[in-house]
Protein backbone atom coordinates (compact mmCIF):
# COMPACT_ATOMS: atom_id res chain seq x y z
CA UNK A 1 0.00 0.00 0.00
CA UNK A 2 1.24 3.45 -0.85
CA UNK A 3 2.35 5.37 2.27
CA UNK A 4 -0.11 7.95 3.53
CA UNK A 5 1.36 11.32 4.38
CA UNK A 6 -0.59 13.88 6.36
CA UNK A 7 1.10 17.22 6.94
CA UNK A 8 -0.23 19.91 9.23
CA UNK A 9 1.73 23.09 9.76
CA UNK A 10 0.69 25.71 12.24
CA UNK A 11 2.56 28.98 12.23
CA UNK A 12 2.36 31.35 15.15
CA UNK A 13 4.35 34.55 15.36
CA UNK A 14 4.49 35.85 18.91
CA UNK A 15 7.53 37.57 20.33
CA UNK A 16 9.46 36.27 17.30
CA UNK A 17 8.69 32.63 18.20
CA UNK A 18 8.23 30.30 15.24
CA UNK A 19 6.00 27.36 16.16
CA UNK A 20 5.38 24.44 13.82
CA UNK A 21 3.67 21.09 14.08
CA UNK A 22 4.04 18.41 11.44
CA UNK A 23 2.09 15.16 11.51
CA UNK A 24 2.80 12.09 9.38
CA UNK A 25 0.92 8.79 9.15
CA UNK A 26 2.94 6.13 7.35
CA UNK A 27 2.66 2.31 7.47
CA UNK A 28 0.59 2.45 10.66
CA UNK A 29 3.10 4.67 12.45
CA UNK A 30 1.95 8.13 13.52
CA UNK A 31 4.71 10.72 13.82
CA UNK A 32 4.49 14.25 15.16
CA UNK A 33 7.27 16.82 15.02
CA UNK A 34 7.05 20.02 17.04
CA UNK A 35 9.39 22.99 16.97
CA UNK A 36 9.01 26.23 18.90
CA UNK A 37 12.38 27.76 18.12
CA UNK A 38 14.14 26.43 21.22
CA UNK A 39 12.87 22.86 21.55
CA UNK A 40 12.63 20.12 18.93
CA UNK A 41 10.22 17.32 19.83
CA UNK A 42 9.36 14.18 17.91
CA UNK A 43 6.78 11.57 18.89
CA UNK A 44 6.18 8.32 16.99
CA UNK A 45 3.57 5.77 18.03
CA UNK A 46 2.17 2.53 16.72
CA UNK A 47 -0.79 0.67 18.14
CA UNK A 48 -2.75 1.64 21.23
CA UNK A 49 -0.87 3.13 24.17
CA UNK A 50 -2.61 3.88 27.48
CA UNK A 51 -0.99 5.65 30.43
CA UNK A 52 -1.84 4.83 34.04
CA UNK A 53 -4.31 6.94 36.01
CA UNK A 54 -1.58 9.08 37.55
CA UNK A 55 -0.04 9.54 34.08
CA UNK A 56 3.43 8.61 35.31
CA UNK A 57 3.92 5.38 33.35
CA UNK A 58 2.53 3.32 30.48
CA UNK A 59 -0.22 0.99 31.67
CA UNK A 60 -0.71 -0.98 28.48
CA UNK A 61 0.53 -1.17 24.92
CA UNK A 62 -0.81 -3.29 22.07
CA UNK A 63 1.20 -6.14 20.53
CA UNK A 64 3.79 -4.84 18.04
CA UNK A 65 3.07 -1.35 19.29
CA UNK A 66 5.59 1.18 20.52
CA UNK A 67 6.11 4.76 21.64
CA UNK A 68 9.21 6.76 20.76
CA UNK A 69 9.74 10.30 22.01
CA UNK A 70 12.63 12.71 21.61
CA UNK A 71 13.00 16.19 23.09
CA UNK A 72 16.41 17.67 22.38
CA UNK A 73 18.79 15.40 24.38
CA UNK A 74 16.05 13.38 26.09
CA UNK A 75 14.84 10.14 24.49
CA UNK A 76 12.20 7.61 25.50
CA UNK A 77 11.27 4.32 23.88
CA UNK A 78 8.50 2.07 25.21
CA UNK A 79 7.56 -1.27 23.67
CA UNK A 80 6.12 -4.67 24.53
CA UNK A 81 8.61 -7.54 24.80
CA UNK A 82 7.61 -11.04 25.90
CA UNK A 83 4.42 -9.63 27.37
CA UNK A 84 6.27 -7.02 29.44
CA UNK A 85 6.40 -3.26 28.97
CA UNK A 86 10.04 -2.29 28.45
CA UNK A 87 11.39 1.26 28.79
CA UNK A 88 14.54 2.82 27.41
CA UNK A 89 14.98 6.32 28.82
CA UNK A 90 18.12 8.37 28.18
CA UNK A 91 19.12 11.93 29.02
CA UNK A 92 22.26 13.49 27.53
CA UNK A 93 23.15 10.01 26.29
CA UNK A 94 22.97 8.52 29.79
CA UNK A 95 20.53 5.68 30.46
CA UNK A 96 18.16 6.28 33.38
CA UNK A 97 16.68 3.59 35.60
CA UNK A 98 12.92 4.17 35.77
CA UNK A 99 12.73 2.29 39.05
CA UNK A 100 14.95 4.84 40.78
CA UNK A 101 13.76 8.21 42.07
CA UNK A 102 15.39 10.33 39.38
CA UNK A 103 14.31 7.97 36.61
CA UNK A 104 10.71 7.98 37.85
CA UNK A 105 10.73 11.77 37.98
CA UNK A 106 12.11 12.15 34.45
CA UNK A 107 9.68 9.53 33.11
CA UNK A 108 6.70 11.35 34.68
CA UNK A 109 7.89 14.69 33.28
CA UNK A 110 8.38 13.11 29.86
CA UNK A 111 4.87 11.64 29.83
CA UNK A 112 3.50 15.05 30.81
CA UNK A 113 5.38 16.58 27.86
CA UNK A 114 3.98 13.88 25.57
CA UNK A 115 0.44 14.64 26.72
CA UNK A 116 1.03 18.34 26.04
CA UNK A 117 1.68 17.48 22.39
CA UNK A 118 -1.98 16.50 22.17
CA UNK A 119 -1.30 12.78 22.01
CA UNK A 120 -4.56 10.89 22.56
CA UNK A 121 -6.15 14.15 23.75
CA UNK A 122 -9.72 13.06 23.14
CA UNK A 123 -9.18 9.68 24.80
CA UNK A 124 -7.53 11.40 27.74
CA UNK A 125 -10.38 13.89 28.04
CA UNK A 126 -12.84 11.00 28.16
CA UNK A 127 -10.85 9.19 30.86
CA UNK A 128 -10.50 12.37 32.92
CA UNK A 129 -14.22 13.06 32.61
CA UNK A 130 -15.13 9.59 33.87
CA UNK A 131 -12.73 10.02 36.77
CA UNK A 132 -13.24 13.64 37.82
CA UNK A 133 -16.05 15.12 35.74
CA UNK A 134 -16.13 18.51 34.05
CA UNK A 135 -13.62 20.16 36.39
CA UNK A 136 -10.97 17.50 35.77
CA UNK A 137 -11.16 18.11 32.02
CA UNK A 138 -11.15 21.89 32.55
CA UNK A 139 -8.03 21.62 34.70
CA UNK A 140 -6.23 19.47 32.14
CA UNK A 141 -7.10 21.88 29.34
CA UNK A 142 -5.74 24.76 31.40
CA UNK A 143 -2.36 23.02 31.60
CA UNK A 144 -2.03 22.74 27.84
CA UNK A 145 0.29 25.27 26.20
CA UNK A 146 -1.05 25.18 22.65
CA UNK A 147 -4.46 26.48 21.58
CA UNK A 148 -5.43 23.65 19.25
CA UNK A 149 -4.81 21.12 22.04
CA UNK A 150 -6.81 23.09 24.63
CA UNK A 151 -9.60 23.22 22.08
CA UNK A 152 -9.79 19.40 21.91
CA UNK A 153 -10.53 19.20 25.65
CA UNK A 154 -13.06 22.03 25.58
CA UNK A 155 -14.74 20.57 22.50
CA UNK A 156 -15.13 17.26 24.32
CA UNK A 157 -16.99 19.04 27.14
CA UNK A 158 -19.21 20.96 24.73
CA UNK A 159 -20.22 17.74 22.99
CA UNK A 160 -20.80 15.90 26.28
CA UNK A 161 -24.21 17.55 26.81
CA UNK A 162 -23.60 17.50 30.55
CA UNK A 163 -22.63 21.11 31.24
CA UNK A 164 -24.62 23.00 33.86
CA UNK A 165 -25.10 26.74 33.36
CA UNK A 166 -22.24 27.54 35.79
CA UNK A 167 -20.01 25.04 33.96
CA UNK A 168 -20.93 26.58 30.63
CA UNK A 169 -20.20 30.08 31.92
CA UNK A 170 -16.80 28.89 33.13
CA UNK A 171 -16.08 27.32 29.75
CA UNK A 172 -17.11 30.49 27.91
CA UNK A 173 -14.71 32.53 30.04
CA UNK A 174 -11.91 30.01 29.52
CA UNK A 175 -12.10 30.42 25.76
CA UNK A 176 -10.65 33.89 26.30
CA UNK A 177 -7.31 32.20 27.09
CA UNK A 178 -7.14 30.85 23.54
CA UNK A 179 -5.10 33.25 21.43
CA UNK A 180 -5.86 31.73 18.03
CA UNK A 181 -8.93 33.42 16.53
CA UNK A 182 -9.59 30.31 14.44
CA UNK A 183 -9.66 27.95 17.44
CA UNK A 184 -11.58 30.44 19.58
CA UNK A 185 -14.22 31.01 16.90
CA UNK A 186 -14.61 27.29 16.30
CA UNK A 187 -15.33 26.68 19.98
CA UNK A 188 -17.71 29.63 20.24
CA UNK A 189 -19.73 28.36 17.28
CA UNK A 190 -20.04 25.00 19.04
CA UNK A 191 -21.13 26.69 22.28
CA UNK A 192 -23.76 28.89 20.61
CA UNK A 193 -26.64 26.33 20.59
CA UNK A 194 -26.27 25.88 24.37
CA UNK A 195 -26.86 29.56 25.22
CA UNK A 196 -30.18 29.57 27.03
CA UNK A 197 -30.34 32.92 28.80
CA UNK A 198 -29.16 36.50 28.49
CA UNK A 199 -26.43 36.27 31.13
CA UNK A 200 -24.70 33.45 29.26
CA UNK A 201 -25.17 35.21 25.94
CA UNK A 202 -23.71 38.49 27.17
CA UNK A 203 -20.69 36.71 28.67
CA UNK A 204 -20.32 34.94 25.34
CA UNK A 205 -20.41 38.23 23.43
CA UNK A 206 -17.64 39.63 25.64
CA UNK A 207 -15.41 36.83 24.36
CA UNK A 208 -16.57 37.40 20.78
CA UNK A 209 -15.51 41.04 21.11
CA UNK A 210 -11.97 39.82 21.78
CA UNK A 211 -11.68 38.13 18.37
CA UNK A 212 -9.38 40.23 16.19
CA UNK A 213 -10.11 38.65 12.80
CA UNK A 214 -13.35 40.09 11.39
CA UNK A 215 -13.98 36.99 9.26
CA UNK A 216 -13.93 34.73 12.34
CA UNK A 217 -15.95 37.20 14.41
CA UNK A 218 -18.61 37.47 11.70
CA UNK A 219 -18.89 33.68 11.53
CA UNK A 220 -19.58 33.47 15.26
CA UNK A 221 -22.09 36.33 15.19
CA UNK A 222 -23.99 34.81 12.27
CA UNK A 223 -24.32 31.58 14.24
CA UNK A 224 -25.76 33.56 17.15
CA UNK A 225 -28.17 35.54 14.94
CA UNK A 226 -29.71 32.27 13.73
CA UNK A 227 -30.87 31.62 17.31
CA UNK A 228 -33.34 34.54 17.10
CA UNK A 229 -31.71 36.51 19.94
CA UNK A 230 -33.70 38.39 22.55
CA UNK A 231 -33.50 42.17 22.76
CA UNK A 232 -30.42 42.25 25.00
CA UNK A 233 -28.49 39.83 22.80
CA UNK A 234 -29.69 41.58 19.63
CA UNK A 235 -28.18 44.88 20.73
CA UNK A 236 -25.08 43.07 22.01
CA UNK A 237 -24.57 41.64 18.53
CA UNK A 238 -24.85 45.13 17.02
CA UNK A 239 -22.23 46.35 19.50
CA UNK A 240 -19.88 43.58 18.38
CA UNK A 241 -20.49 44.49 14.75
CA UNK A 242 -19.52 48.07 15.59
CA UNK A 243 -16.13 46.80 16.74
CA UNK A 244 -15.35 45.27 13.35
CA UNK A 245 -13.28 47.02 10.68
CA UNK A 246 -14.31 45.21 7.49
CA UNK A 247 -17.57 46.54 6.02
CA UNK A 248 -18.08 43.37 4.00
CA UNK A 249 -18.06 41.22 7.13
CA UNK A 250 -20.34 43.70 8.92
CA UNK A 251 -22.70 43.54 5.97
CA UNK A 252 -22.83 39.73 6.10
CA UNK A 253 -24.04 39.75 9.70
CA UNK A 254 -26.44 42.70 9.30
CA UNK A 255 -27.94 41.14 6.19
CA UNK A 256 -28.72 37.98 8.14
CA UNK A 257 -30.23 40.02 10.99
CA UNK A 258 -32.56 41.77 8.52
CA UNK A 259 -33.59 38.51 6.86
CA UNK A 260 -34.19 36.73 10.16
CA UNK A 261 -37.01 39.23 10.92
CA UNK A 262 -39.65 40.23 11.49
CA UNK A 263 -38.14 43.49 12.71
CA UNK A 264 -40.05 45.91 14.90
CA UNK A 265 -39.33 49.65 14.76
CA UNK A 266 -36.70 49.54 17.50
CA UNK A 267 -34.72 46.74 15.87
CA UNK A 268 -35.04 48.28 12.41
CA UNK A 269 -33.71 51.63 13.63
CA UNK A 270 -30.87 49.93 15.53
CA UNK A 271 -29.79 48.05 12.41
CA UNK A 272 -30.03 51.17 10.25
CA UNK A 273 -27.87 53.07 12.74
CA UNK A 274 -25.25 50.32 12.42
CA UNK A 275 -25.47 50.56 8.62
CA UNK A 276 -25.01 54.34 8.80
CA UNK A 277 -21.70 53.87 10.62
CA UNK A 278 -20.27 51.76 7.81
CA UNK A 279 -17.92 53.41 5.34
CA UNK A 280 -18.66 51.58 2.10
CA UNK A 281 -21.64 53.06 0.19
CA UNK A 282 -22.07 49.94 -1.93
CA UNK A 283 -22.42 47.73 1.15
CA UNK A 284 -24.79 50.27 2.73
CA UNK A 285 -27.03 50.25 -0.33
CA UNK A 286 -27.14 46.47 -0.52
CA UNK A 287 -28.41 46.42 3.05
CA UNK A 288 -30.97 49.18 2.45
CA UNK A 289 -32.40 47.12 -0.41
CA UNK A 290 -33.24 44.41 2.13
CA UNK A 291 -35.84 46.73 3.68
CA UNK A 292 -38.47 45.60 1.20
CA UNK A 293 -41.47 45.96 3.48
CA UNK A 294 -43.19 49.37 3.34
CA UNK A 295 -41.40 51.96 5.48
CA UNK A 296 -44.68 53.26 6.88
CA UNK A 297 -43.11 54.03 10.24
CA UNK A 298 -41.70 57.54 9.96
CA UNK A 299 -39.07 56.76 12.61
CA UNK A 300 -37.72 53.85 10.54
CA UNK A 301 -37.97 55.87 7.33
CA UNK A 302 -36.03 58.73 8.91
CA UNK A 303 -33.33 56.29 10.05
CA UNK A 304 -33.23 54.93 6.49
CA UNK A 305 -32.76 58.46 5.11
CA UNK A 306 -29.99 59.15 7.62
CA UNK A 307 -28.10 56.25 6.04
CA UNK A 308 -28.69 57.78 2.59
CA UNK A 309 -27.40 61.15 3.84
CA UNK A 310 -24.25 59.45 5.14
CA UNK A 311 -23.33 58.27 1.63
CA UNK A 312 -20.67 60.14 -0.33
CA UNK A 313 -21.55 59.15 -3.90
CA UNK A 314 -24.65 60.34 -5.80
CA UNK A 315 -24.98 57.02 -7.63
CA UNK A 316 -25.58 55.02 -4.44
CA UNK A 317 -27.80 57.77 -2.99
CA UNK A 318 -30.03 57.63 -6.08
CA UNK A 319 -30.31 53.84 -5.86
CA UNK A 320 -31.29 54.05 -2.21
CA UNK A 321 -33.85 56.82 -2.78
CA UNK A 322 -35.44 54.94 -5.67
CA UNK A 323 -36.07 52.07 -3.30
CA UNK A 324 -37.95 54.22 -0.78
CA UNK A 325 -39.80 56.34 -3.37
CA UNK A 326 -41.67 53.23 -4.50
CA UNK A 327 -43.10 52.75 -1.01
CA UNK A 328 -45.92 54.52 0.84
CA UNK A 329 -44.52 57.41 2.90
CA UNK A 330 -45.56 60.25 5.16
CA UNK A 331 -45.38 63.91 4.08
CA UNK A 332 -42.35 64.52 6.30
CA UNK A 333 -40.48 61.61 4.70
CA UNK A 334 -41.43 62.87 1.22
CA UNK A 335 -40.06 66.33 2.04
CA UNK A 336 -36.83 64.84 3.41
CA UNK A 337 -36.37 62.87 0.19
CA UNK A 338 -36.89 66.05 -1.80
CA UNK A 339 -34.27 67.79 0.33
CA UNK A 340 -31.71 65.03 -0.26
CA UNK A 341 -32.53 65.04 -3.97
CA UNK A 342 -31.90 68.77 -4.10
CA UNK A 343 -28.43 68.19 -2.70
CA UNK A 344 -27.38 65.79 -5.45
CA UNK A 345 -24.57 67.05 -7.64
CA UNK A 346 -25.85 65.89 -11.03
CA UNK A 347 -28.95 67.46 -12.64
CA UNK A 348 -29.66 64.26 -14.56
CA UNK A 349 -29.90 62.23 -11.35
CA UNK A 350 -32.09 64.94 -9.80
CA UNK A 351 -34.48 65.07 -12.74
CA UNK A 352 -34.92 61.30 -12.89
CA UNK A 353 -35.75 61.14 -9.20
CA UNK A 354 -38.06 64.15 -9.37
CA UNK A 355 -40.07 62.53 -12.18
CA UNK A 356 -40.61 59.48 -10.00
CA UNK A 357 -41.53 61.67 -7.05
CA UNK A 358 -44.12 63.50 -9.16
CA UNK A 359 -45.57 60.17 -10.23
CA UNK A 360 -45.86 59.19 -6.58
CA UNK A 361 -47.28 62.54 -5.41
CA UNK A 362 -50.44 62.32 -7.52
CA UNK A 363 -52.52 65.48 -7.07
CA UNK A 364 -51.32 66.29 -3.55
CA UNK A 365 -50.49 69.99 -3.84
CA UNK A 366 -48.05 70.17 -0.97
CA UNK A 367 -45.88 67.39 -2.40
CA UNK A 368 -46.04 68.76 -5.94
CA UNK A 369 -44.96 72.19 -4.72
CA UNK A 370 -42.03 70.67 -2.86
CA UNK A 371 -40.84 68.96 -6.05
CA UNK A 372 -41.24 72.20 -8.01
CA UNK A 373 -39.08 74.02 -5.46
CA UNK A 374 -36.26 71.57 -6.15
CA UNK A 375 -36.74 72.06 -9.89
CA UNK A 376 -36.56 75.84 -9.40
CA UNK A 377 -33.29 75.51 -7.47
CA UNK A 378 -31.82 73.53 -10.37
CA UNK A 379 -32.08 76.69 -12.50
Amino acid sequence: MKPVLILLTLLTFSLSVYFTIQRFDRHGVSTMRISDGSNEQELSTKGKIIFNDSETAVESISANGFLKYKNNDLKLKVELKDGRIVYLLTEDGKKLNINETNGKRVLAETIKAILETGFDARGRAERLYKKGGVQAVMAAAGEMQHDHIKAVYYEYLINSDSLSDPDLLQLIKRTSTIESDFEKAKLLRLISPALKDSSLTMAYLEIVDGIQADYEKAGVLKQLVKKSPDSLAFHGILKSIGGMDADHEKSQVLNLMIKQGPLDSNRSVAILNAVKNMGNDFEKNNLLKQFTTPLKDSVVAQAYLQVVNSMDGDFEKVRALENIINQPMSASVFHEIALITGGLGGDHEKSELLKKMLDRSGQENQRVSRVLMVVHDMG
